[in-house]
């Protein structure tokens, strides 16, 4: 019986030789257990390796698929795909068969062999993809720092070899953007886009490699593809982004002109505003960026499952959503944490991985890992968004990570000073600025202002004029010599900065 069985096998397998792809040979085998009886010699409790998938048809043109595995002995074996996806799979199974498993669960194998590659598909997502990092580059978006880099690349070698082994095109990258609102995207060709907010957002590098886990399943499980098949009609790619440049000036334009009094339009650019177009909804769902519940509830479970195969701990994934609610519930953007339609909400999804954890777990070692980025954020969230709180949060990190930099006490001291007014918070300010001073590899005069307005504060008002006079002094010498090459901006700004310091000395006088 079972070597007709054998037959019948290989004629099928003959026809498909000629039409095409019908198998896929698993790089990584994985052993399985059977849950129930399926034959007499494969019986409930039975452990079977499994190392390729390949797909039949039969004389009614109805196509299956079969999952080809050996025992113990090394006897072959012809699996129907539900008895391996009931299965008892690996309870420690390694990140490479974590993939492997989740492969096989997502029945991508089985989409592939179905409706092949699709290679006309992936050209036309990847070229999507390479017109948004390009126009991301043109805006000076991306926010680069070799260390930084290089220690994302060591989390992501953790996570996934970086390419895939079953004849799919691609390779898995990662780059950072410029922005403090907290988000992640894997790209139909494999770049996984981070914001520097979303790495400051996460306590520790356990939570960052479930993020990071999470968007690498999304390429890894071909979710772009699908998602892409669900869109009917779409503009032609030159077209679309055109638009999207050009709603980037028209929203950059309004954005500064009602935030910025003496701005004229056409003059400036703004990273937070770029950050924010050019991740739009639109922009998302052309590169098939949309996904549903369950794939979002997929790339959950299999960031927690690369966690536990880390033996780090798969908390962490619930971990990264509760701070990313906790983040989204203070800036008052409620839409992710209740979900929609086509998008399941926050709490679904860390219900889903077992629910609520504590989120006070924290790492200094992470904290000194990113402190470049923390202070970043630190800087749009003072100077841009008067977040005080938030910023001190991220400039607090630094420091007691021990990798405060001179612009961390600087903005600190600054801090101190919107937060309180008592002699011993004055003090504090002096202090920190007096550090961020010691710490700078080139002296700065504008220091001499900040140290200025502190001294004021705590009534030491010759102190403050001298202050003031070096500031003055060292401002008449920034000034060009001659008009050639002048930026007149540059020029308006010292001189406008000239006349305050001196309108300062004098009223010193009288206050």
């Amino acid at each position: 019986m079972r070597s007709t069985i054998l037959v019948l096998f290989a004629l099928c397998l003959n026809v498909f030789d000629i039409l095409g792809q019908n198998q896929i040979t698993f790089k990584n085998p994985i052993e399985i257990v059977l849950s129930k009886n399926y034959s007499n010699e494969l019986k409930e409790g039975s452990k079977i390796v499994i190392s390729r998938i390949v797909r039949l048809k039969d004389i009614n043109g109805f196509i299956s698929f079969s999952y080809i595995g050996v025992d113990s002995l090394g006897a072959e074996y012809y699996l129907k795909e539900s008895l391996v996806k009931n299965a008892i799979y690996p309870l420690n199974p390694t990140v490479d068969q974590v993939w492997e498993i989740g492969l096989i669960k997502n029945k991508v194998y089985e989409e592939l062999l179905l409706n092949g590659y699709r290679f006309d598909i992936r050209k036309e997502l990847n070229q999507e993809a390479t017109s948004f990092i390009k126009l991301l580059s043109e805006r000076d978006q991306f926010f680069n720092d070799a260390y930084l880099e290089d220690y994302l690349y060591r989390i992501l070698n953790k996570i996934h070899k970086g390419y895939l082994t079953d004849g799919r095109p691609g390779n898995i990258s990662i780059r950072v953007i410029k922005d403090a609102t907290p988000n992640a995207m894997a790209l139909p060709n494999g770049c996984i886009i981070l914001t520097t907010g979303l790495i400051s957002c996460m306590n520790s590098e356990s939570q960052l490699i479930g993020v990071i886990a999470h968007e690498v399943a999304h390429f890894v499980n071909d979710h772009h593809i699908l998602c892409y098949l669900k869109e009917q009609a779409r503009q032609k790619r030159a077209e679309f982004w055109t638009g999207v440049v050009a709603g980037l000036a028209v929203a950059t334009d309004a954005y500064l002109a009602s935030n910025n009094r003496d701005y004229s339009f056409g003059v400036l650019s703004n990273t937070a505003i770029v950050a924010a177009t050019l991740i739009s909804e639109a922009v998302v769902k052309r590169m098939g960026i949309n996904y549903s519940h369950d794939q979002e509830f997929s790339a959950d479970m299999l960031g927690k499952n690369v966690l536990n195969s880390l033996s780090l701990e798969e908390y962490a994934m619930a971990g990264a959503l509760q701070l990313l609610k906790k983040h989204n519930y203070l800036s008052g953007d409620y839409s992710s944490i209740v979900g929609g339609e086509s998008h399941p909400s926050i709490e679904n999804r860390i219900s889903a991985l077992g629910g609520y954890y504590s989120d006070t777990v924290s790492s200094i070692k992470y904290d000194a890992e990113i402190s470049f980025v923390n202070t970043y954020n630190a800087a749009n969230l003072f100077y841009i968004k008067s977040d005080f709180m938030a910023a001190l949060n991220l400039i607090n990190r630094n420091i007691t990570a021990k990798t405060g930099s001179a612009n961390d006490f600087l903005i600190k001291s600054r801090l101190i000073r919107r937060l309180g007014d008592t002699r011993e918070s004055n003090v504090e300010a002096l202090d920190l600025l007096n550090r961020s001073r010691q710490l700078m590899t080139e002296p700065s005069f504008w220091l001499e202002k900040d140290e200025a307005l502190i001294q004021l504060r705590l009534n030491e008002k010759v102190k403050s004029v001298s202050c003031l006079n070096r500031y003055h002094e060292s401002l008449k010498g920034e000034l060009p010599d001659s008009k050639q090459s002048i930026n007149f901006d540059y020029l308006d700004f010292f001189r406008e900065e000239i006349s305050w310091t001196i309108d300062m000395i004098n009223k010193i006088e009288s206050l």
